[in-house]
């Protein structure tokens, strides 16, 4: 599954049981918001890769802001 948070940003995490969290295996960088062609890159490329590292840094990082998103976002609107 496609995953996003404003904080995390993307990820790709499979799902092992309906009662269990999903494992993410793979994360797309430090920036919650990337162009979608390079969002699309990220996810074929990982879907792709045969092996697939077992552990991912889950630290936490810093929210971008919602006002801050809200203005980022606002670019990939088409009138």
């Amino acid at each position: 599954m496609l995953n996003w948070s404003e904080r995390a940003g993307w990820s790709v995490a499979v799902e092992t049981e309906p009662a269990e969290l999903p494992v993410v295996v793979a994360e797309f960088g430090d920036d919650p918001l990337p162009p979608p062609r390079m969002l699309a890159r990220f996810v074929t490329n990982t879907l792709a890769v045969t092996r697939i590292r077992a552990e991912v840094d889950r630290s936490p990082r810093e929210s971008i802001g919602r006002h801050r998103l809200a203005s980022r976002l606002a670019k990939y609107i088409s009138d």
